[in-house]
């Protein structure tokens, strides 16, 4: 789970099948659930009782979301660290499973573009953002709206001076990655929203590698 109070915790929940008054139903995914905890010595807490607090229909009822939601979940997981509070990282997911809900189904991409923009805040709020603004090496800073190379291994741009890197990264997207890293939530999904299908292609697949090294250096 991930807790305001406590960030993200692992607990057992004894008897949660046998217990109807103490757990009914609560402990499904994508779900906001008001909860009981004690803290011992061990890794584990112990879940004593859970009660939801609010759950997102619509989002439950379709695949891209649930896959958007699932996405995201998974990455603060694995990037936040355990019993830490964090409540920026707490009101983004809150906010991301509100707006997932919450929009109509023929939204146009909608659950995609939030995944990009979702998945760059939360990078950013767990310190693991990408260097876009100049050249990883010595700081050079591309012109607006230039093109730029880009290395995920390096975590960012690099001028061809310092080595260049693997893939390049047009003006557009990179203004439009900085603007889901920086932005209001709301704000960038709609300029994500405002570009091309390539712009948006792009921006995953050059997120999506560079939080693959991200992860793999975690493991």
């Amino acid at each position: 789970m991930l807790t305001r109070e406590h960030g993200r915790v692992s607990a057992l929940a004894r008897a949660a099948r046998k217990s109807k008054k103490r757990f009914a139903g609560a402990l499904e995914g994508f779900a906001l659930i008001t909860v009981d905890l004690a803290f011992g010595r061990g890794q584990l807490a112990r879940l004593d009782a859970a009660r939801v607090t609010r759950v997102f229909p619509r989002l439950l009822g379709d695949l891209a979301r649930l896959e958007a939601a699932g996405g995201l979940m998974r990455l603060a997981r694995e990037l936040l660290p355990e019993r830490v509070p964090d409540d920026a990282a707490f009101e983004l997911l809150c906010e991301v499973l509100a707006l997932l809900d919450e929009t109509p189904p023929d939204s146009g991409g909608f659950a995609r573009a939030l995944s990009l923009v979702g998945a760059a805040q939360v990078l950013a709020l767990t310190g693991f953002a990408p260097h876009l603004g100049g050249c990883v090496g010595c700081g050079k800073e591309p012109g607006a709206g230039q093109a730029a190379l880009f290395d995920p291994a390096r975590g960012g741009i690099v001028c061809r001076a310092c080595g260049g890197g693997p893939e390049r990264m047009s003006g557009k997207v990179r203004g439009l990655l900085t603007c889901a890293l920086e932005g209001e939530l709301r704000e960038a999904v709609e300029r994500v929203l405002g570009s091309g299908a390539g712009e948006l292609r792009e921006g995953e697949r050059l997120l999506g590698a560079f939080s693959a090294v991200v992860l793999a250096r975690g493991e």
